[in-house]
């Protein structure tokens, strides 16, 4: 009796065993999945001098953020000088298997001091898979905090771990922890919770990035970690992709004395005058109008009496929420038949959206089955050539040498309207009907491009 008894007990205990066994196999699988995803980011800049070529080489430590090879590295600013044609940038990432990937800089955010690289496709290898950024479960004092990766002299990575315990933790916006070691050397390292999962970056700041009131009070040199899930947005609208800033739409000018005398008021007057709205922008679906004065956007007051208070408000004006319905209080000036004015108090509702990217930022893509590299028509671009929104293409921006299209006389700056009879609106359109074109070999092809204010056919020979 005893004996089946024992026998019971420990078949029972049996599922409770390979449950706490498959619980540390997922820990020590989730550590390994993080440090599998860690790459070394390698910049060199190479810019010619008059005493020769001065050469720079900077690396750090990336995780995987995003789909497509999406790689971020925290803790190094890099901002090469693209506007000087004698300096050569090139970007490598080893991976953890020691494969070297060519990759390309697409830029950096400020605020977080993180630098964006994107892997250039190899056929004979799989894209990595991101490791997760969202939040972590909150940890307190004294809770372990498990270091990877460290930043040896001159920015040299050297993969190694250590563990060191939380001292302090502040809430605000965020939640940051402090570390108190000495590990000045991790920084932008990677911060692991004891069961491997990834909790965020070492970096020096007390403060939240970009934000306030989340002092720990310890120093100013106190080594803290920075939670995962705060490069999350970061991660989503990596640089050269998308701008995450708040869009008005509108031209502001400064409300100073002459303009106030111009409108005949006395007084002060606080606020922007709006000189011009942007059809289809949140300004004008708000119904702001020319000679309005905005004088508070949501909680926001806005004060714009010099022209060099402009950055300032506009950064504000960048960081207010999206989506979200501000109320505002604008003062609209109506002209009498007398030629003065008046002034009405009303309120206007207005709804921010996302910043639409400028062409600059766009990023440039290759169509190989034509020899080009071309981008979207952008709302900027098209307000530059006083385009209609009934005018969908896609630019040219660089022809290689000899190709077909340059030869039937395709230049930089030609807006792809059609190919044969097809429409192209986007990029992928472009790709897919170029694509289906050299599958057929087609012998002959028929470009309609806009250029500058005319329109014409280019009939490409093709050599597929």
């Amino acid at each position: 009796m005893n004996r089946m008894s024992t026998l019971a007990k420990m078949t029972a205990a049996v599922p409770r065993v390979l449950v706490v066994l498959g619980l540390l196999a997922a820990s020590a699988d989730a550590g390994a999945d993080v440090r599998d995803r860690v790459f070394v980011v390698r910049v060199v800049t190479e810019q010619a001098t008059n005493t020769g070529t001065r050469r720079n080489t900077l690396a750090a430590p990336a995780i995987v953020a995003g789909p497509d090879g999406l790689l971020m590295v925290v803790g190094l600013a890099i901002e090469p000088d693209k506007d000087n044609h004698d300096t050569d940038v090139r970007v490598t990432a080893v991976g953890p298997k020691g494969w070297v990937w060519r990759a390309k800089l697409l830029g950096t955010v400020d605020d977080l001091e993180c630098t964006f690289v994107r892997l250039v496709p190899a056929d004979d290898r799989k894209m990595p898979k991101p490791v997760d950024l969202e939040a972590p479960p909150e940890l307190g004092v004294g809770d372990p905090v498990r270091l990877f990766g460290r930043h040896g002299p001159l920015f040299r990575h050297a993969p190694r771990e250590r563990t060191l315990k939380i001292e302090a933790v502040a809430r605000g916006p965020q939640r940051l922890y402090a570390l108190s070691a000495d590990v000045t050397r991790w920084i932008g390292s990677m911060a692991l919770t004891s069961d491997g999962r990834l909790l965020g970056f070492l970096d020096t700041r007390p403060t939240m990035p970009g934000r306030r009131g989340a002092m720990l009070g310890l120093g100013a040199q106190t080594v803290v970690v920075v939670p995962a899930d705060v490069y999350a947005a970061a991660a989503r609208r990596p640089p050269g992709q998308v701008k995450g800033r708040a869009w008005l739409g509108v031209n502001l000018a400064p409300f100073d004395e002459d303009r106030e005398a111009f409108f005949s008021v006395k007084g002060d007057w606080n606020g922007a005058l709006v000189t011009g709205v942007a059809s289809g922008s949140p300004a004008a679906d708000a119904g702001l109008e020319v000679h309005d004065l905005v004088r508070s956007i949501g909680p926001l007051r806005i004060r714009h009496e010099r022209a060099e208070d402009w950055n300032i408000m506009l950064r504000a004006v960048q960081r207010l929420p999206l989506g979200q319905p501000l109320e505002c209080d604008v003062v609209r000036f109506t002209r009498r038949a007398d030629g003065e004015y008046d002034a009405k108090e009303i309120k206007r509702t207005l709804t921010l959206r996302e910043r639409p990217l400028a062409f600059a930022e766009v990023e440039e893509q290759e169509v190989a089955d034509l020899g080009i590299k071309v981008k979207p028509l952008t709302d900027d671009y098209r307000r530059t050539l006083r385009l209609g929104s009934g005018i969908d293409g896609v630019v040219v921006t660089r022809i290689a040498r000899a190709a077909p299209v340059q030869l039937a006389g395709l230049r930089s700056d030609d807006i792809i309207l059609r190919v044969d009879e097809h429409p192209v609106p986007d990029v992928a359109t472009l790709k897919r009907v170029a694509t289906a074109a050299k599958k057929a070999k087609r012998k002959k092809i028929a470009l309609f491009v806009r250029r500058g204010r005319r329109t014409l056919f280019l009939a490409v020979d093709t050599n597929w």
